[in-house]
């Protein structure tokens, strides 16, 4: 069977670079993507010169319409063949070219085709017509051509090197950088490109030479003007480098020319991103004010110098202001050379202005009292809030010391005196104060200040003043709250203390005394022999068994749960076992969440005689049958929940006793709450949650 060979992608290649016509890709913006080496020969450039770039740059100005009108037609779907214009040679010849195109949507590109269009010229016509001095060279280095252009670039009769030896015509450009480039481009067989001091005619040249095989076709352009303006410039870079400020030079279309290193280090661009740029392309952006773009449009346009402080733009898109002074340069013949454009960076000034500009609107505007005094602690000037607020007009106020004019009899000494050693050392400061208005009405006062140093660089004291009167009076009722609180908690405590030793001491006396006089009467009547021994030593065990079990109770009640090893459910429930134990109601107990949670002493303690008050107060007051309780830890929150089915009360006639004082504060020491409903008749509820930051 016959085998097909594909050719691969470097094959492909190969024979793309083959092609004797120019193979290209063009993408929406006819910017050219893939290009064949046909177009060193077509036009001059290697493919890499042109890729990126837009063949509008190329082309011959008179055949641009026609030409984008036909490339919308092909972006279109319409498949164009043999169409026809120029394009500029490197050299600077016009090269006309015949075109096939085709769009592809969906790789959104243009494939192309161009092949040269060979006029009816003969060669030595189309040489006449370059504007490019041309010669030819012949493999012995003989000029066998020469055209008319070559005498208005450097002044010589064609006549007079026509078949000579180009060596011995030049004998200065031995050894020079021409002798070594020529012979390079006929060595290698590549094109050279360079620019020379050519001493003959003194002037600068800048020359392409293209090898074949009958010898060197060399094309040159005087550049000596632009050689003279690049010392120019080389000499002002010297001076432009040491300075911070941007130095730009742009053309008079106002395309940069040549930019300094403060420009890239400011900017942010490279000095081949910045030259070619319309220079305001590089500096103007959405903030910059458009009356100021226009003013600089008319000033460049009667080519007139200007000064402006502008918003510019950085490559990166950050904004600086620059202080802009820009200079039209003008040649011997009175002809606009180019714009000399120089800026400083003035942003840390325009911000400070900015910034006086709001502080000025703000201190005019705030409710705050704003004072300014001199080095002696004198006022200067206040605002209009500290007249409203003071009563003292500015005249009343100027030259004032402010401690004398807004202290008064309540006014803490201390603090004015500690507010004067600040302002003396020229430190800040931060103080409240009891002050004084006109009419002697008392206001309270946050006074925060800072030392400034002037424009003239003398010392100022600047003070804001807030008012915190409303603060002050309401931290005093939270002041005189807390106090009658921690009062009545007091009086709850020793109010719990004294119930809880009468309740002992009744129980000890009404139980426990009671039944060891029983007891000592048995043992009296058993040691006298007197009765049934046996009975009353029976009677005598049961009643001391009692005695033990009371005492236990009450010394349960008043410790509190042990917490070395015992965890919060096991204590709680050892707690509604004794109260089950009575057999005056029945308790269910239910914990989620809580197995194996471990709480500090505070809080586990604090649960605890919550719970076991509420019990107590169930059980001598509710007359209740059934009891709930729920500990649950929800989400941060440790939550209690008993609920009783009691003969309950009307909350809002009833008034806190002392137990349901106690367990609220034992609650809100933990940052918890508590709260408690009920109704004539329905039970009582009630809710305590504990945050677990307090745990």
């Amino acid at each position: 069977m016959l085998r097909i060979h594909y050719p691969s992608i470097a094959h492909l290649k190969k024979m793309y670079d083959l092609s004797p016509d120019v193979l290209c890709v063009l993408d929406q913006g006819g910017r050219f993507v893939e290009v064949s080496r046909a177009s060193l020969k077509l036009w001059g450039y290697h493919p890499e010169e042109l890729i990126g770039k837009c063949y509008t740059e190329f082309l011959v100005e008179d055949d641009y319409q026609k030409t984008k009108q036909t490339a919308r037609k092909i972006m279109q779907g319409a498949f164009e063949t043999n169409f026809e214009n120029r394009y500029y040679h490197k050299n600077g010849c016009i090269v006309p070219v015949s075109w096939s195109a085709q769009w592809d949507p969906q790789e959104q590109l243009v494939f192309c085709i161009g092949r040269y269009i060979r006029p009816n010229l003969e060669m030595n016509e189309m040489l006449e017509l370059i504007t490019d001095g041309f010669l030819a060279l012949d493999r012995n280095w003989h000029i066998t051509h020469i055209t008319p252009r070559v005498e208005k670039i450097v002044s010589v009769k064609r006549e007079h090197y026509l078949n000579k030896n180009y060596w011995e015509c030049f004998p200065e450009l031995i050894g020079s950088v021409y002798e070594e480039q020529f012979k390079k481009a006929v060595q290698t067989r590549m094109p050279v490109h360079f620019n020379g001091y050519f001493p003959p005619f003194q002037v600068w040249l800048e020359v392409d030479a293209y090898p074949s095989h009958t010898g060197l076709s060399v094309f040159f352009r005087d550049i000596s003007a632009r050689k003279k303006e690049e010392e120019e410039l080389r000499k002002l870079s010297l001076v432009a480098e040491h300075t911070d400020n941007i130095v730009a030079i742009s053309s008079p279309e106002r395309k940069i020319i040549w930019v300094n290193d403060a420009f890239t280090r400011k900017t942010g661009y490279s000095f081949d991103e910045a030259v070619g740029q319309y220079i305001g392309n590089v500096f103007d952006g959405p903030e910059t004010d458009p009356a100021l773009i226009q003013y600089v449009q008319e000033k460049v346009a009667n080519r007139e110098s200007f000064q402006i402080e502008v918003i510019n733009y950085k490559k990166n898109g950050e904004t600086y202001w620059a202080d802009v002074s820009c200079h039209p340069v003008f040649d011997e013949n009175g002809a606009l050379k180019q714009f000399f454009s120089i800026a400083t960076d003035i942003t840390k000034r325009k911000r400070a202005e900015e910034e006086m500009k709001r502080l000025a609107l703000i201190i005019r505007q705030t409710d705050n009292l704003v004072m300014l005094c001199d080095k002696d602690a004198r006022i200067k000037w206040v605002n209009d809030a500290f007249i409203q607020k003071t009563g003292f007009s500015l005249q009343e106020a100027l030259g004032k010391n402010p401690a004398e004019l807004l202290s008064g009899p309540e006014t803490d000494a201390r603090s004015i005196e500690h507010l004067r050693e600040m302002k003396r050392n020229g430190e800040p400061f931060h103080v409240e104060l009891l002050s004084y208005t006109k009419n002697k009405e008392k206001f309270w006062v946050e006074n925060t200040g800072q030392a400034v140093v002037d424009a003239k660089g003398e010392l100022e004291i600047f003070s804001i003043m807030t008012d915190v009167t409303e603060r002050k009076l309401l931290e005093e009722k939270l002041d005189r709250e807390r106090e009658m609180r921690q009062r009545k908690i007091a009086a709850a405590v020793i109010e719990a203390q004294e119930r809880e030793q009468a309740h002992v001491s009744r129980e000890l006396h009404d139980n426990v005394n009671q039944v060891l006089t029983t007891v000592k009467l048995y043992a009296e009547l058993c040691r006298d022999g007197i009765g049934d021994t046996k009975g009353m030593l029976d009677k005598t065990s049961d009643l001391l068994q009692g005695c033990i079990d009371a005492i236990r109770s009450l010394s349960k009640r008043l410790s509190a749960p042990s917490l070395g090893s015992i965890k919060l459910k096991e204590s709680i429930k050892d707690l509604v076992d004794t109260v089950a134990a009575t057999n005056k109601i029945r308790v269910c107990l239910e914990t989620i969440g809580i197995e194996g949670l471990e709480v500090n002493q505070e809080v586990h303690l604090a649960l605890y005689r919550i719970l076991q008050e509420q019990l107590t107060n169930i059980l001598r007051h509710a007359q209740a049958n059934n009891v709930q309780i729920v500990i649950d830890l929800i989400e941060d929150v440790l939550c209690l929940q008993v609920i009783d089915d009691g003969r309950g009360f009307d909350t809002k006639q009833k008034r806190e006793g002392i137990g349901l004082t106690n367990m609220r504060s034992r609650a809100e020491n933990l940052g918890g709450t508590l709260s408690l409903a009920s109704t004539p008749g329905a039970g009582c509820q009630l809710m305590v949650n504990i945050p677990l930051e307090s745990i």
